[in-house]
């Protein structure tokens, strides 16, 4: 009589565990994505690997989700010559320049992070029913353990959706770093605009891609009406600010192992999972 009161109380603990995880955890999704296990051991080999897996995923995916604010995107618009110019260009948390090719790498790791992610997650849902079922051999110690199991298919559907979420906005940044990278003007043109410094536009031939807005360009209408609002003399002091900041700004040091020059090489995974 015992047991079969334990087996009814588990089942109605872990009730959604038991089927198809991600589907029954999208029933009730939470905005904020929780794991709250302390690591304590079952003693059951089913259960504790379901957990540790659940736990070094859940942790995977919050580390990715602070990956996306690693690098700050700038983009800093230039009047010169009468002529519109973006120029844009990564800093790393430390507020250093990142060069063109470790932006590269970075993308690169991103995407295929995020694909990896949702496809151990994915493979994970598949412990739940077995972890579940495995609850009435800890005797009176599954009370403790159940939220845990019955947990772990909402960390699988609550990842799922945040990875994607993720890995969404570092393509979609990925797109625009590689149209400025296509649009941007060569080292010589960069050189001919006579606004850099020689040790600034070393800075730029490795950091910074610039390209000219032309006036078939989609933005360049709302520019050009911001543009002409100002004054020559603000231009002038919005450019010598925005020249300033790279004048002032130290490059990150390169590692020879995470550098990526072809931006092509990064297509096989920004596909959909």
């Amino acid at each position: 009589m015992m047991k079969k009161l334990l087996l009814i109380a588990l089942a109605l603990l872990t009730l959604g565990a038991a089927t198809t995880p991600v589907s029954a955890a999208k029933k009730k999704e939470k905005k904020t994505l929780k794991w709250e296990w302390d690591g304590t051991r079952s003693g059951n080999e089913t259960i504790d690997a379901y957990l540790v897996r659940i736990d070094s995923l859940y942790k995977a995916v919050i580390s990715y989700r602070d990956s996306v604010d690693a690098f700050q995107f700038k983009c800093d618009t230039l009047n010169v010559g009468g002529k519109i110019y973006e120029m844009a260009y990564m800093l790393n948390p430390a507020g250093e320049l990142v060069t063109q090719s470790m932006v590269n790498y970075q993308f690169m790791q991103a995407t295929m992070n995020g694909m990896n992610i949702v496809l151990d997650m994915t493979s994970a849902g598949l412990g739940s029913v077995g972890a579940a079922a495995a609850l009435p051999q800890l005797g009176l110690g599954a009370f403790s353990f159940a939220k845990y199991v019955k947990g772990g298919p909402a960390v699988i559907s609550q990842g799922i959706s945040t990875v994607k979420t993720i890995r969404g906005k570092w393509i979609s940044n990925l797109r625009t770093w590689r149209a400025l990278k296509n649009d941007a003007l060569s080292p010589e043109e960069v050189a001919a605009l006579g606004i850099f410094t020689p040790e600034t536009l070393e800075k730029v031939k490795k950091c910074v891609y610039i390209k000219e807005v032309k006036p078939e360009a989609p933005e360049y209408t709302a520019i050009a009406q911001v543009q002409q609002a100002k004054s020559k003399e603000e231009l002038d002091a919005m450019a010598s600010a925005a020249i300033g900041n790279l004048d002032k700004a130290q490059m990150a040091a390169e590692d020879a192992e995470k550098n990526l020059d072809n931006l092509d090489d990064i297509d096989q995974f920004t596909g959909d999972v």
